[in-house]
């Protein structure tokens, strides 16, 4: 009342107002003013304006830019959970920042287990000798390898010599190599394997060897020796291969005797040696091609003054000579040995003699012409006016 009267005292249109239409204004007035007292604390439960889907991704959000701070994004008091369709994604795991700038390693690739490869040995020593038990390697680190007894190569082993490597024979005569496996020498043009037999050893021995018994020289020197494959008397089925190669220096003449496989002599230098003396049988050919003959050994006996005779060709086996070179002051160049009947032969067309002459070509060739016991004739025709353009011209 005391309100009433107030407004009407300061109001005066207050006044004019019924009583009771005053009273229920007052009322009115009343009520809003108690209203608006409790307005802030509705606004802080309820969210205001915002809606429950709101403010659950604007706590989401928060989370997801403050990880640190371990707090769980929550609905907002008074709500319920939203649906499934409705809910925020989450926000994803933050990735940390890298520890260093190296490139991350890459995929191991597949480990390839090594194929298995026989044991090679190395020998370690410059002196050898005695049986070689398996696959043993001849190094140019350890030369000159000194053979103080004879070094024996069984069936099924290999002994192989690197290039520029020297062999020396220091025992005094008899064998450097007894063969029934394998020896494979293969030098360069500058850097050849050299052999030296110490002035009357013998080179390769394959007496009482097998089908498989072979010997491959290339560039290599063989020097100062007695026979370089010497007559064993025992079965050697062994060949053997020689090219590209300087012979010098050998006293005695080299017997082919029955190999079971082919036999190569070619693009060789021959001087100050003795020749060879060949028989064979069965398919085999020995092919004699692309040497020169430069000189004879001094002082040989009669019965080994020749480069190459034939003492046996029997079946189908042959002694093929031709792009040869003979120096026709050497005396015999080939020789079929007589008393063997038909079986001594040989071909030896395509040959160069030094000469054209035929005469001094016949004097060169030993056969039937000469003695009647020998099997036949040599055929040397036709022969070449130069020398053939892949055998040496020189040492």
């Amino acid at each position: 009342m005391l309100i009433g009267k107030y407004l009407v005292g300061k109001i005066p249109l207050v006044g004019k107002i019924p009583k009771r239409t005053l009273l229920v204004l007052l009322g009115c007035l009343v009520i809003v003013i108690v209203a608006l007292q409790f307005m802030p604390s509705f606004g802080k439960q309820g969210g205001g304006d915002s809606k429950p889907e709101d403010q659950a991704i604007a706590a989401a959000n928060e989370q997801a830019a403050n990880p640190q701070s371990g707090k769980p994004a929550q609905a907002p008091a008074g709500t319920s959970n939203p649906s499934k369709e409705e809910r925020p994604t989450p926000a994803p795991e933050p990735t940390p920042a890298p520890t260093s700038l190296a490139m991350p390693a890459a995929k191991p690739a597949p480990i390839t287990m090594p194929t298995p490869t026989p044991a090679i040995a190395t020998a370690t020593s410059s002196n050898v000798g005695g049986v070689i038990a398996k696959d043993t390697l001849w190094t140019k680190e350890y030369s000159p390898y000194l053979i103080t007894q004879t070094v024996r190569i069984p069936s099924d082993v290999v002994l192989t010599i690197e290039p520029g490597v020297t062999i020396i024979a220091s025992q005094g005569g008899g064998n450097m190599f007894r063969l029934q496996g394998t020896l494979i020498a293969h030098g360069t043009a500058e850097n050849p394997i050299i052999f030296d037999g110490g002035g009357d050893a013998d080179f390769f021995n394959a007496g009482n060897s097998d089908v498989d018994t072979f010997l491959d020289l290339d560039w290599c020197e063989i020097r100062d020796g007695f026979r370089f494959w010497p007559n064993s008397h025992q079965p050697q089925t062994g060949a053997f291969s020689l090219r590209h190669s300087l012979i010098t220096d050998i006293s005695g003449v080299s017997y082919v005797a029955y190999p079971a496989g082919d036999i190569a002599i070619e693009y060789n230098t021959f001087t100050r040696a003795a020749g060879f003396s060949i028989g064979h049988i069965g398919d085999v050919k020995v092919m004699i091609q692309y040497n020169l003959f430069l000189g004879r050994y001094p002082g040989l006996p009669a019965d080994a003054d020749f480069w190459i005779q034939n003492w046996g060709s029997f079946n189908q086996s042959e002694t093929i000579v031709r792009y040869n070179s003979f120096r026709s002051a050497d005396g015999i160049a080939l020789k079929l040995l007589p008393g063997k009947g038909n079986s001594a032969t040989l071909t030896a067309g395509e040959n160069y003699w030094g000469t054209e002459d035929t005469n001094t070509i016949g004097r060169m060739i030993y056969d039937k012409t000469d003695d009647i016991d020998c099997a036949g004739n040599i055929i040397y025709e036709p022969i070449l006016i130069q020398p053939y353009q892949d055998t040496p011209t020189a040492p």
